[in-house]
């Protein structure tokens, strides 16, 4: 059994091949079993439409749910008794009517749910997705956590693993900025302490909320440069551009984290040769230090990124390989794993000896007759990358055959409400931006919710990409997740007021044969 709380692994969470693979595998590869999958979430996306059942929890509600769930597990001695014993501590505050009211999920739903979880032979909560976008995410984290916990199903086959510990320290994650660090940044370019900035591989004017101000925070900087490969919004405020190689024509590697049980190192080689007078960002700063000279060469002394690559991934090889043969094992397997069973493990933190908090979801965007904006990635063009391929940009979106705009998802109540149906433009907005978007009328979602894929909006990057649909980032709120300092981006309400105007939305659907077949199937 597998519970997910947010996490639509089938589309976009993390590695959905990986976890489609793994998915059928649960459902068909085992003669005589066939694995069972609830997923919570406001919105019916691809993973909830694959599921046996999908509950479709308030946004913010689902570690409530996770909360009730191991309360009840606890209650009802539906753990194992010595894990019981050892972790009943942490439902100690959990009050089980105030989690239904939170997550709009009735008592009885949570018990059964508890029972389904709990009987089963192994289990597995999985949180992703827009659980980890709300203001209470660390705290819902947690609570899903706990469950696998509580039935053991932590480092065991089919269960949860913690991150595994780095191959050496040279192979460390990444640490990943957070949007308070992002802050920071945008606070000392606007009051002109940042004199020179290197922007490589990401579209902050395009991926910020405009409320965060970092266009014109740009401004003050006397020297931009970009590395884009392609002439982005950001790059186009940039005072030299600089365009990397594609993914597909460039050498890297990375450090392999979410869903292993062991550390892995990927290998990223060319398959192609580049096609345009490109450099590697990384030949570029490495001929820069050598210019430079002094201590910044010393620290930077390889000739180019492969001689840099083949130092730093020779610290992998084992025992009596030469540093040459591992390079060449490295490229042929496409990476490097620790093999055998024995796999070392980190020990869990002292966060298990307290009762788990439970903290209200936090929306921005007022009350009333607001809504819950949900924005979700898009499966083809992912966070605006794809905008620039057309045959991205026809590829219909899994749930409602749409592509080349951008739609608001709207459940059918809530659009009799407002007076809109299909096709028609609506203007969103929120405190800090508003945007235009096409009605989609959408049975699979929450009347309090409305969805809009994130994707579209480009003022620039190529002839497909510009000037089409909207960028819903532009309607979010900058609030910090306090503790992880990420930003909250499922924590903003919406207003949503028509247009008069219309135009048709570009999908596979036909709203005619849809009417045309509840005809036909109607009785009499």
């Amino acid at each position: 059994v597998v519970f997910s709380f947010g996490a639509n692994f089938l589309e976009t969470w993390l590695s959905p091949v990986a976890y489609s693979r793994a998915y059928g595998w649960m459902r068909r590869g085992r003669a005589g079993k066939r694995g069972f999958l609830t997923h919570f979430e406001p919105r019916m996306s691809m993973t909830a439409a694959n599921a046996d059942e999908w509950v479709p929890v308030r946004p913010g509600g689902e570690g409530w749910v996770a909360l009730a769930l191991g309360k009840i597990i606890v209650e009802e001695n539906l753990a194992p008794p010595e894990l019981a014993r050892q972790y009943a501590h942490l439902y100690e505050m959990v009050d089980l009517n105030e989690a239904a009211h939170i997550s709009d999920v009735p008592v009885e739903k949570l018990r059964s749910l508890a029972w389904a979880f709990a009987r089963a032979h192994r289990q597995v909560a999985i949180p992703g997705g827009a659980l980890t976008g709300y203001t209470n995410a660390p705290h819902a984290i947690a609570a899903v956590q706990a469950l696998n916990l509580l039935m053991g199903q932590v480092g065991e086959p089919g269960g949860a693993f913690l991150a595994p510990v780095p191959a050496s320290e040279e192979f460390q994650p990444s640490p990943i900025a957070g949007f308070d660090q992002m802050q920071d940044l945008i606070e000392r370019m606007a009051a002109g302490q940042i004199t020179v900035l290197f922007i490589h591989g990401i579209n902050p004017v395009l991926e910020l909320p405009a409320a965060a101000h970092f266009v014109e925070a740009l401004e003050q900087v006397p020297f931009v440069v970009s590395f884009s490969s392609f002439v982005d919004e950001t790059a186009l405020q940039a005072d030299l551009i600089l365009p990397d190689h594609t993914y597909l024509e460039g050498w890297g590697y990375q450090v392999v984290t979410p869903a292993m049980d062991r550390p892995v190192v990927s290998a990223q080689q060319p398959v192609v040769r580049p096609l345009y007078d490109t450099r590697a960002t990384a030949d570029v700063l490495l001929a820069l230090a050598q210019q430079l000279g002094g201590e910044v060469a010393k620290a930077l002394p390889w000739p180019n990124e492969v001689a840099f690559l083949k130092e730093k991934v020779a610290v992998l090889r084992s025992l009596g390989a030469t540093p040459e043969g591992f390079w060449i094992t490295w490229r042929q397997r496409g990476g490097w794993w620790l093999e055998g069973e024995e796999r070392p493990t980190p020990k869990l933190g002292d966060i298990w000896k307290q009762p788990l908090e439970s903290a209200l979801p936090d929306f921005s965007g007022g009350s009333g007759e607001a809504l819950y904006l949900y924005p979700y990635l898009s499966m083809a063009l992912s966070d605006g990358r794809g905008a620039n391929q057309p045959w991205l940009q026809e590829l219909p979106d899994p749930m409602t055959t749409a592509s080349w705009n951008t739609w608001i998802e709207i459940n059918p109540e809530t659009a009799a409400e407002l007076g809109v149906e299909d096709d028609d433009i609506v203007r969103v907005i929120s405190p800090y931006g508003e945007i235009e978007a096409i009605v989609y009328v959408y049975p699979a979602i929450r009347p309090d919710t409305v969805a809009i894929p994130i994707g579209q909006g480009h003022l620039q990057y190529g002839r497909y990409a510009a000037g089409r649909g909207s960028n819903p980032v532009d309607l979010l709120a900058p609030r910090v997740e306090t503790r992880s300092g990420s930003l909250a981006w499922a924590a903003t309400r919406v207003t949503v007021v028509p247009t008069g105007r219309r135009r048709r939305l570009a999908r596979l659907e036909s709203n005619i044969g849809v009417e045309h077949a509840r005809e036909v199937g109607a009785p009499g």
